[in-house]
């Protein structure tokens, strides 16, 4: 998995398109520095291959959203719902994959559309 890569766009005339590891994508979304136009375009090139490509580009814009997804679960308990957690994260995960079909890779904005709910260290800040 982590072995795969995005080709990320350049975001103005100076810059060229990056070629950027799964994880290394990841920690660029979840860093609070990045800019916003990076992340739009890392997640829009994830809509583009894991609605057109399928596997595995699926199972990466999953993995990408796991830190998101777990806090997005234990938030459902917290708040009340009689669930499981085996019962919530199935349900969460196929949340996404249909957000991913249903997301259009050019939306301004798209990284705000899977933006991972904040930690404890965000929430701080």
């Amino acid at each position: 998995m982590l072995a795969l890569s995005l080709e990320v766009p350049k975001l103005d005339l100076d810059q060229e398109a990056m070629i950027l590891s799964l994880k290394a994508a990841r920690e660029r979304v979840l860093d609070p520095a990045s800019p916003a136009g990076a992340k739009d375009a890392i997640w829009s090139q994830l809509v583009h291959l894991a609605s057109g490509k399928k596997e595995p580009w699926c199972l990466a814009a999953i993995w990408m959203m796991v830190p998101g997804l777990r806090r997005i679960c234990h938030r459902c308990r917290r708040y009340g719902t009689t669930l499981g957690l085996r019962e919530l994260e199935p349900e969460a995960v196929a949340g996404l994959v249909e957000a991913l079909h249903a997301a259009d890779p050019n939306r301004l904005g798209l990284a705000q559309a899977f933006r991972l709910p904040e930690g404890p260290a965000e929430r701080a800040a």
